[in-house]
C-alpha cells in the first residue's frame, strides 16, 4: 500500500460519521440487489454482510451471464472456477445510480425468453 493510500485511509476512518453513513448505504444497496437477484429466474443468492454479493447460475453458464451483463456494461466478476464456487459470479455494491443500473440489467438478462 502506497503512503498516500495510507495516509487517506487513516483520515478517512478518522471520520466516524462519514463511515458509518457509507456503511449504511451499502447496506441499503445491498438489499436492493439482493432482491433484484432473488427474484431473477435460474438464480441463487447467497446472503451477505460485504459490498458484493455472490450468486449461482441455475440453468446457464457464468461465461454466457457474464457476457450478457458486458452489454448493459455491467462488469461482474467470474469466480466460477474457485474451489465451491462452480457457476457462481459476484456482483459488487456501488452507487445508488450504479445499482440502478446493475438492477436493470438484472431485469433484462434473467427476463423469461418469450415465444
Amino acid at each position: 500500500m502506497s503512503p498516500l493510500t495510507t495516509v487517506v485511509g487513516g483520515r478517512i476512518a478518522q471520520r466516524e460519521d462519514d463511515v458509518r453513513r457509507r456503511i449504511a448505504q451499502c447496506a441499503v444497496e445491498r438489499d436492493r440487489v439482493y432482491a433484484a437477484l432473488r427474484h431473477a429466474p435460474g438464480v441463487e443468492v447467497f446472503p451477505s454482510v460485504t459490498n458484493f454479493i455472490l450468486f449461482r447460475l441455475a440453468d446457464r453458464t457464468p461465461a454466457e451471464v457474464h457476457a450478457a451483463f458486458l452489454e448493459h456494461s455491467i462488469l461482474l466478476r467470474d469466480i466460477s472456477s474457485w474451489p465451491g464456487c462452480a457457476g457462481c459470479l459476484r456482483v459488487s455494491i456501488g452507487t445508488p445510480a450504479e445499482n440502478d443500473r446493475v438492477i436493470a440489467a438484472i431485469d433484462a438478462v434473467f427476463a423469461p425468453v418469450r415465444a
